[in-house]
């Protein structure tokens, strides 16, 4: 762990219990943008590929009313 950088990670799972991160991003404060905007852009990223999860979940951080629609 590096203090000041923030890794934000998409992570999947199926149903089987296999597991792999899906995409990442470096929280960086100059691109003027939240967590959530970040999050919003890599869920948005892995539908595009062809992804359709049943559920996604997330921490706390996350559960910002755009997320939760």
């Amino acid at each position: 762990m590096v203090k000041g950088i923030n890794l934000i990670t998409l992570y999947y799972t199926d149903p089987h219990g296999h597991h792999q991160p899906l995409d990442y991003r470096i929280y960086d404060k100059a691109a003027n943008k939240t967590k959530n905007d970040y999050f919003q852009e890599m869920l948005a990223e892995v539908l595009a590929w062809g992804l359709q999860p049943a559920f996604v979940t997330g921490d706390s951080w996350y559960s910002s009313a755009a997320n939760l629609r």
